[in-house]
């Protein structure tokens, strides 16, 4: 019998600040564009694309990276089996409204276009950290913990994913938002239970 689902780390992000599993691990005052740079800087890697995508994929991008970043927690996983499903509020529409502006200007950037689909900040977590598996990202006007634990728990007990991120992303002018998680099997009884209450409890704290 396999070990119960657990939280095994949570990532926020928001208001400048970086938080994993609830302890702050980095900070910058200042619009996001200069938070974002800040924090890439912070995590000290070498990933070029970073500069050329849009917020909210900068914003995805930056949380699983600081989710993930230390630990080996999709290493004994194949690449079919990890997964990520997200939630999000505005879409893409704040690359949409850019993009718009470039159309109206009669200079519309390809480079832009690119990124006026919400699931693109899917394809760059899942390019960076090799998931190949489910991804799904779901436009709801609120996080909804309960129905995306619900939904997680399903495939994890199918066995057609065996460890997956989840979560909440979402960027709005110069509002934005991350929440990830992992969840996975695991003996350790110091995590918290893959449960949405809890999930919850890490997402409003």
């Amino acid at each position: 019998m396999l070990p119960p689902l657990k939280l095994l780390r949570t990532c926020s992000i928001a208001n400048g600040e970086v938080c994993v599993d609830r302890q702050a691990v980095t900070a910058g005052p200042g619009p996001f564009e200069a938070f974002a740079e800040a924090a890439y800087r912070a995590l000290g890697i070498d990933y070029p694309k970073f500069h050329k995508m849009d917020n909210l994929s900068k914003l995805g991008f930056l949380a699983a990276e600081f989710l993930l970043a230390g630990t080996d927690l999709l290493a004994e996983t194949v690449p079919g089996r990890r997964g990520i499903v997200l939630g999000n509020a505005t879409s893409s529409l704040d690359t949409d409204l850019r993009y718009q502006a470039q159309v109206m200007q009669q200079r519309p950037s390809p480079a832009l276009f690119v990124y006026t689909l919400p699931n693109i900040v899917l394809g760059e977590i899942c390019i960076r950290h090799g998931i190949k598996g489910e991804s799904l990202l779901l436009v709801t006007a609120n996080y909804e913990a309960a129905a995306q634990v619900s939904y997680l728990t399903g495939r994890l007990a199918e066995k057609t994913l065996t460890i997956a991120l989840g979560g909440w992303l979402d960027y709005a002018g110069s509002g934005y938002r991350a929440f990830l998680y992992v969840v996975g099997a695991s003996a350790d009884p110091t995590l918290p239970a893959f449960s949405a209450e809890n999930v919850q409890m890490h997402f409003i704290s």
